[in-house]
């Protein structure tokens, strides 16, 4: 299975065990570091590390929620989709 980030630079990230696979949980967590890392104005009210990391626990409870098998899809905060597809 893969996450797709729907951006056009973006690889997806192949779910699963073995080589070259990542837990789902992981993908996630990743993805919320980016959104919170480079939210402005229009995601924080407040730029403080604080604002940040709620920002980040939110977008990993909502994705998580959101993203449990083939077909799901999440829009985060940003604007950007992401989706769960068994392959390209």
């Amino acid at each position: 299975m893969l996450l797709r980030v729907h951006l056009s630079d973006a690889d997806p990230y192949e779910i699963g065990k073995g080589v070259g696979r990542v837990p789902l949980a992981f993908a996630i967590e990743q993805e919320a570091d980016c959104i919170a890392a480079d939210a402005g104005a229009d995601l924080l009210d407040d730029p403080g590390e604080q604002a940040r990391a709620d920002l980040r626990r939110r977008v990993i409870r909502e994705m998580t929620a959101a993203l449990t098998r083939a077909g799901d899809s999440y829009w985060a905060p940003d604007g950007v989709r992401y989706s769960l597809v068994e392959s390209l």
